[in-house]
C-alpha cells in the first residue's frame, strides 16, 4: 500500500542533486580505481601520491548527503522496526532492499566487487606490513586509492538509490 502524500509536498527533495552527487562519486570511483591500477604497475611519484590524499579527503564531504538520504529512505520506518533490522537475529537483506532498492544491479555488483577486494588486499597489506613494520609510498597509495573507490562506489549506489525513490519504503511494501 502505498502512502498518500499531500500534494505539493515531496517527502525525498533533492533528488536532482543527489543525482549530480552519485555522478560525481562515480567519477572519484574511477579516478580512485585507475590510480590503484596505475600503483599496481609500479608507477609512483609524490604527485600520484598528493592526488590520491584529495581524492579520499574528498569523501568526506560527500558522506553528509549520504546520511541524510538514507535517512530519508528509512523514514518510513518506525522506530521499533529500524532498531529490528540492525538486530543481527534478523535478516540484513530487509535493510540492503531498503536502503539500495533502486540501485542499478550493476552499480551493486560494482560496490560488492570492490568491497570483497579491498578485504582481500587489507589482508595482505597487514600480513606483509605488521611483521616488518614497514610500508613503502607505493603500499599506502595501494591501500588509500582501493579504499576511497569502495567508498566512492557506496556512496553513488546510495544516492543513485534515493534519487529512484518516489517515496520512503516500509516493511509491507517488500
Amino acid at each position: 500500500m502505498r502512502i498518500g502524500w499531500p500534494s505539493g509536498w515531496n517527502p525525498l527533495p533533492a533528488k536532482g542533486f543527489a543525482r549530480l552527487l552519485s555522478k560525481v562519486a562515480l567519477v572519484g570511483c574511477a579516478l580512485s580505481v585507475s590510480v590503484h591500477l596505475i600503483t599496481l604497475l609500479g608507477f609512483y611519484s609524490k604527485a600520484i601520491f598528493n592526488f590520491q590524499m584529495g581524492l579520499f579527503v574528498a569523501v568526506f564531504p560527500m558522506s553528509l548527503p549520504v546520511l541524510f538520504a538514507q535517512e530519508r529512505l528509512m523514514s518510513g520506518l518506525s522506530r521499533r522496526n529500524r532498531v529490528r533490522l540492525f538486530d543481527p537475529k534478523h535478516n540484513s537483506r530487509i535493510r540492503e532492499k531498503i536502503i539500495l532498492g533502486n540501485t542499478p544491479e550493476w552499480l551493486r555488483k560494482l560496490f560488492s566487487a570492490l568491497l570483497y577486494y579491498f578485504i582481500v588486499f587489507f589482508v595482505v597489506f597487514t600480513y606483509r606490513t605488521f611483521p616488518n613494520k614497514t610500508t613503502s609510498g607505493l603500499v599506502e597509495v595501494q591501500m588509500f586509492s582501493i579504499g576511497a573507490g569502495v567508498f566512492y562506489s557506496a556512496i553513488a549506489a546510495l544516492l543513485t538509490s534515493y534519487a529512484g525513490t518516489d517515496h520512503p519504503l516500509t516493511l509491507d511494501e517488500i
